[in-house]
């Protein structure tokens, strides 16, 4: 007799997220739906699914593990009991291809291009009822559909309960965002998160969240949660004037010639410029950049609660980036002098639509562009020169950081301008809140 195996792989499964932990996942309020009927209702909307879908993922990863602690006493070598002195430790990563922003805003970045990218992770404002509880971190739902069936465009709710089944994270708290560019590959960023906690659920309607409630220790057992259909090719909202809400095509990806770097007189003996435009004579022809943003944090405890009450964020904050490239020539310059003069600089990355071509001046460039990374005061900390028998060019590694002074430093770090930013309508509608609160 054979046992049938049951095959699951990237093509029946999707990850979604919902920024507030324990909140309720739908708009206006709304705790529950029970009669499924805003399940596929926009988040922006009245009563709308604040439980979003993310795309072009690439890899996932969870897990979780529990601490335990023998207990002995004399008389007895083995141990009496082995208890739990710890909360489990639950952690979520994965990778997705880089585009328009959607991804970044959806997790609770900042995309507007003016304010710090990491704001709202790092503000812990649940005394202000507007904003969201970000001091309770967020919810992630992995789906798994029926095995070889694609999840894309299906109705959920029309598939077996029992053949789709839910890993729900509660209470997600970020701890690093980092993104690759290279030459040859298409460009991608990584999410890593420690939780609270992790729950399995069959069906996609209505369910229970994942998360736990700090204050209490309790699981949040009167919000629940539905999972909207996936598709392909979606859309999102775009703000036109005041109140006008247009629905644009998404971006599937950016290729690595979509790309433009800026670098400026960034390096100390490096003859560096831009990876785009008429090449100035012996500058650095750059095959690879990273930006890594390590959160550190520190776990508010209470005696009687088993959970900590919340996470604060370690300040300051250090942003790393390194870049490798092709080494033309050397610019005149002493470290000594360089190390008195403390100069800073400002680094973009502009990812383009290689398919928005434009004249100007007679060369042809592209000129919309989906979502450009601006690391603002950046000083070089190494630049590292490889070369042996054999290798085709004389490389050089250049490392810089930038340091983020709180959640309102708007002069220093990361700030990202997304195509897909959507503010906060009704901070800007009707009461005429900052975007960021």
């Amino acid at each position: 007799m054979k046992i049938p195996i049951t095959r699951n792989n990237y093509q029946n499964q999707f990850l979604y997220v919902a920024q507030d932990a324990i909140d309720p996942h739908f708009n206006s309020g709304l705790k529950s739906d029970p009669n499924n009927l805003y399940r596929n209702t926009p988040h922006y909307l009245s009563n709308g699914n604040l439980v979003r879908q993310l795309h072009r993922i690439q890899s996932i990863n969870y897990g979780f593990s529990v601490e335990r602690e023998d207990i002995h006493e004399f008389g007895q070598l083995y141990p009496i009991d082995r208890l739990v002195t710890k909360p489990p430790q639950v952690y979520l990563d994965f990778e997705y291809l880089l585009a328009d922003g959607y991804n970044e805003q959806a997790t609770g970045f900042v995309v507007d291009g003016k304010t710090s990218f990491l704001a709202r992770h790092i503000l812990n404002r649940r005394d202000q009822p507007t904003c969201p509880a970000f001091g309770v971190g967020s919810n992630f739902f992995i789906v798994t559909g029926p095995p070889n069936l694609d999840i894309i465009g299906h109705d959920l709710n029309k598939r077996p309960r029992s053949k789709t089944t839910v890993v729900g994270i509660g209470n997600a708290f970020l701890s690093q965002y980092a993104l690759s560019a290279q030459v040859g590959s298409i460009p991608k960023a990584r999410m890593s998160y420690t939780a609270y906690n992790m729950r399995s659920y069959k069906g996609v309607s209505n369910l229970p969240v994942p998360s736990i409630d700090p204050t209490t220790s309790c699981a949040v057992n009167d919000i629940n949660f539905s999972i909207p259909d996936t598709y392909e090719s979606f859309t999102y909202p775009k703000l036109v004037g005041l109140e006008d809400i247009q629905l644009l095509n998404s971006s599937r990806g950016v290729s690595n010639g979509s790309l433009r770097l800026t670098l400026g007189e960034a390096g100390i003996m490096t003859q560096s410029g831009n990876s785009y435009g008429p090449r100035t004579k012996n500058t650095a022809l750059v095959q690879g950049l990273s930006i890594n943003v390590s959160l550190g944090t520190t776990q508010i405890e209470k005696l009687g609660y088993f959970y900590e009450l919340t996470r604060l964020y370690n300040f300051p904050m250090e942003i790393s980036i390194g870049i490798n490239a092709i080494l033309s020539d050397l610019v005149e310059s002493n470290v000594y002098d360089q190390v008195c003069q403390k100069k800073k600089h400002t680094i973009t990355l502009e990812m383009f639509d290689h398919c928005a071509i434009n004249a100007c001046d007679g060369v042809l460039q592209q000129s919309k562009a989906h979502v450009k990374f601006t690391l603002k005061n950046v000083e070089i900390d190494s630049e590292s020169f490889q070369n042996s028998i054999g290798d085709p060019h004389r490389m050089v590694t250049m490392q810089g950081s930038a340091q983020v002074a709180g959640p309102e430093d708007n002069t220093n770090g990361l700030f990202v301008d997304g195509k897909s930013f959507f503010p906060d309508a009704p901070h800007i509608l009707a009461w005429g809140h900052p975007l960021v609160c």
